[in-house]
C-alpha cells in the first residue's frame, strides 16, 4: 500500500546516488510487523529492498529508516514509500514522520 502524502519530487542535476532518511512514530501490535520500502519513479526499489519494524507491546516507538538508490540518472524523479503488514494480523500505523532526500543539485 502506498503511504499517503509521502511522495518527494526532486531534480537530480548529475548522475549519482540518492539517499532517503525517513523517521516516523510507529505502532505494530500483537506480532504485526511493519514492512517499509522506498521506490524511485514507480519501479526502482532502494537498497535495502525493504526494512522491518515491530514491537511486542501496543505502544508508539520512533523508528528511523535509511534507503540508498546507488545509480540515479540526471533529471526529474519522485520517491514514494510503500508500507504493509508483513507479520501477524493486526494494525500497523505510522504517526508523525519526516523525510529527507539527498541528491545532486
Amino acid at each position: 500500500m502506498l503511504l499517503q502524502q509521502n511522495g518527494i519530487s526532486f531534480q537530480q542535476a548529475l548522475p549519482g546516488c540518492v539517499t532517503l532518511s525517513f523517521s516516523a512514530e510507529t505502532t505494530a501490535a500483537n506480532g504485526a510487523l511493519i514492512e517499509l520500502k522506498a521506490v524511485l519513479d514507480g519501479n526502482s526499489e532502494a537498497s535495502p529492498w525493504a526494512t522491518f519494524a515491530g514491537s511486542e507491546v501496543d505502544s508508539v516507538h520512533t523508528r528511523t529508516f535509511n534507503f540508498l538508490f546507488a545509480s540515479v540518472s540526471a533529471g526529474p524523479h519522485r520517491i514514494e514509500l510503500q508500507i504493509r503488514n508483513a507479520g501477524e494480523s493486526g494494525a500497523v500505523k505510522l504517526g508523525m514522520r519526516t523525510s529527507v532526500v539527498q541528491f545532486a543539485m
